[in-house]
This record gives structure tokens, C-alpha cells and sequence, in this order.
């Protein structure tokens, strides 16, 4: 076990260095000596499995060398089968609680997140290709409209999936709260003060339960957004397939504006007219639209509250507002609130951005010896 672990740590340590092939062979090696040892139900294993999967990620995202949509895609896939299986050993052996297995879920739901949005631009690419090379005739419209029905039915569930992995880590971090927390009397005082308004808190007042709502604050954002890109793009395939079917139709009239009534007949018969879809068909397609955009604004709504919360959390712990992980928060926040369309709101959480962090240079400057609770934040994060 000894050199499984010491393989598991050169695995991490290539990985840091961004020396992917050789962090890969490490975390191999270390898995098949876990293997042979303790089995393949044994928390240790789970671990390295999850190191290895958390590697993929990473390449995924960060590997110039993965040249195609596809291999990335691949990628992302096995990551999601090892945190799936890493996933089952850690709750067997560890309990829903541990922190380790709530790690292992919060990953698995930010790597099947993952996954949908490379379907979705490798979607996005094979339409835009299509619409290239084709001519323009009904067919290959009708084409794409099935292959968006289809890809939007997976995206769904996939989606879903994610989502509910993600909450329940974050539920079950309030629930078992674990490491450094905001101090009672602190969260007695913001919880006065804020009684008498509207907004609900959560009970976000550890550092992990600020990450695990941190990760569902990104998700729901992404999915908010992507969705939102995907109408667009519909709309505009959409609107361009009209152009070309009215350009196709003048054409036509053009060209046979002498023919018999006999020819038109036929030309009926062999090209039938589509059904039109009926009152309440429309109706059905309205409601569904509406209530999505509603699903939307809900999304971006929740993803600000939980922002909101880990930010205010982060502060507190840190004691400072230019620790990097409550400027990560900052930055998050100000991007949805510009999504959200509130420009002002945004436009002055950057400007504390950048006066926060010239206050960390100034400090640098004037006092190297600043940083210590940093450097511990940072080595208990590591374990």
C-alpha cells in the first residue's frame, strides 16, 4: 500500500505539472497494486480512480494535444464511468456524509455537466457544417430539426442528472457540517439583519458547504445559458431555413408560371403540403415555451442567492476580501449578474475586484511575511 500511495502522489504531481501521460501511467500503477492488495472495493482504490478520473477533466479541458471534439468526448465519458464507480465504493465503505464521497459527487456532477455541453458543441459544429454544404432543400432541414428533438430529449436528462448529484452533495454539507466554519455569533448577526427580507438562507456556513454551493451556483448558470444559446441558434436555423424555402418557392413560381394546371396537380401530388398544427397544438408549444424561460430566470435566480451565500461564508472564514477563493466567488457572481442584464450590480463588484487585488500588491510590497492563515488554508484543502 506504501507504493501504492507513493505512485498515487507522483500521479498528482505529474498532473500538477501538466505531464498528463506520465500522471496517467503513475495513477495506473497505483491502481493495480491496490487491486492486488485490497481489492477493487477498497476506499483507496476509489481514490486513485477518482484522481484519474479528476486527470481526464482535466485534459479534457486543458490538453492541446486532444486535437478532436470526439477524443475529448471520450475522455469526458470514461470520467464519468470511474467517478460513477468511485462514487459506489466510497458510499459502501465510507457512508453519504464523508467528505471524500460528497468530493466524489460533486465531481461526478460537474463531469456529466461536462459531457452534455461537448454534445452540445459538437452538435452546434456538425449543424453549422451542414448548413455549409447543403443546398437548401426540405430534407436537410427536416434532418436537423430531428437531430435538435433528439439531442434536446438527452441534454434534458443529462442535465437532470447532474443537477441531482450536485444538490444532494450540497445538502448532505449542510446537513454533516465539517472543517472551518463562520463563527455563531457572525452568522447570528448577518441572520438579524437580514430577517426582515426577502431572500432565504440556506445555512451555508462552512467552507465546504461554500464550495459545494459554489459548484451549483456554476452549474446552474451553464445551464441557464446554454440554453438560452441553443434557442438562438434554433431560431436562427430556423428563420434561415424560411429564407430559403421562400427564395426555393419564388424560384419555382418563376419558372413555371406557363405550366398547365395539370403539372400543378401533379407537382401537388408528389410534394403534399404539411399538416398546419392546430389551435391547440400552438397553445401547448406557448405554454412550454414560457414556463422554460420561467425554468430559466428560476435557475439564474438560485445560482445568485447561492453566490451570494458562499461569498458572504468565504469572507468570513478568510478575513479578507482578496483571499483567491472569495475573489473566484466575485468574479462568478459579477459574470451573472451581467447575464442577468443588471450592469450596474456587476460593473461594481469588478471594480472591487480590481481594488481588492491592488491592495494585495500594495501588501506584498510593504510585508513578506504576510499570507500564514493562507498557507494553511491551502495545506488543509490539499488533505
Amino acid at each position: 500500500p506504501s507504493t501504492a500511495s507513493a505512485y498515487n502522489n507522483i500521479g498528482l504531481m505529474n498532473k500538477q505539472m501538466g505531464h498528463y501521460s506520465e500522471a496517467s501511467k503513475a495513477f495506473q500503477q497505483s491502481m493495480d497494486i491496490y487491486k492486488r492488495m485490497v481489492g477493487i472495493d477498497h476506499a483507496s482504490y476509489a481514490g486513485v480512480m477518482h484522481n484519474l478520473a479528476s486527470l481526464l477533466l482535466t485534459q479534457v479541458h486543458h490538453d492541446e494535444t486532444l486535437s478532436s471534439e470526439s477524443k475529448r468526448m471520450e475522455y469526458n465519458q470514461e470520467a464519468c464511468d470511474l467517478l460513477s464507480k468511485a462514487y459506489d465504493i466510497r458510499l459502501g465503505e465510507l457512508g453519504s456524509t464523508h467528505a471524500l464521497t460528497v468530493a466524489t459527487q460533486t465531481s461526478l456532477g460537474m463531469a456529466l455537466a461536462s459531457q452534455v455541453m461537448h454534445h452540445a458543441s459538437l452538435r452546434e459544429r456538425k449543424v453549422k457544417q451542414e448548413g455549409t454544404s447543403s443546398d437548401g432543400d426540405e430534407g436537410d432541414d427536416d434532418t436537423v430539426s430531428d437531430d435538435h428533438a433528439t439531442h434536446t430529449t438527452f441534454s434534458d436528462s443529462q442535465w437532470d442528472l447532474a443537477e441531482e448529484h450536485l444538490r444532494k452533495a450540497l445538502e448532505t454539507a449542510l446537513e454533516t457540517p465539517r472543517g472551518k466554519q463562520v463563527p455563531e455569533e457572525q452568522l447570528r448577526a448577518r441572520n438579524s439583519k437580514i430577517s426582515s427580507s426577502k431572500q432565504q438562507l440556506r445555512g451555508i456556513k462552512t467552507r465546504a458547504c461554500a464550495t459545494a454551493a459554489q459548484n451549483l451556483a456554476v452549474f446552474l448558470k451553464t445551464r441557464a445559458t446554454t440554453i438560452v444559446r441553443a434557442k438562438e441558434k434554433q431560431q436562427e436555423e430556423q428563420e434561415e431555413a424560411e429564407k430559403k424555402k421562400q427564395k426555393a418557392s419564388s424560384n419555382n413560381n418563376d419558372s413555371n408560371s406557363d405550366d398547365d394546371d395539370d403539372d400543378d396537380l401533379f407537382s401537388d401530388l408528389m410534394d403534399p403540403p404539411k399538416p398546419k398544427k392546430t389551435r391547440q397544438e400552438l397553445l401547448k408549444e406557448m405554454a412550454q415555451a414560457k414556463q422554460r424561460t420561467k425554468l430559466e430566470q428560476t435557475w439564474l435566480g438560485e445560482a445568485r442567492e447561492l453566490y451570494e451565500e458562499a461569498l458572504w461564508v468565504r469572507a468570513a472564514i478568510y478575513k479578507s476580501p482578496s483571499h483567491p477563493d472569495v475573489m473566484s466567488t466575485k468574479y462568478s457572481l459579477a459574470e451573472l449578474l451581467e447575464v442577468m442584464g443588471e450592469m450596474e450590480a456587476s460593473q461594481h463588484l469588478r471594480q472591487s475586484i480590481v481594488h481588492d487585488y491592488g491592495d494585495v500588491e500594495e501588501r506584498e510590497d510593504d510585508d513578506d511575511d504576510d499570507g500564514d492563515d493562507d498557507g494553511e488554508d491551502d495545506a488543509e484543502t490539499k488533505k
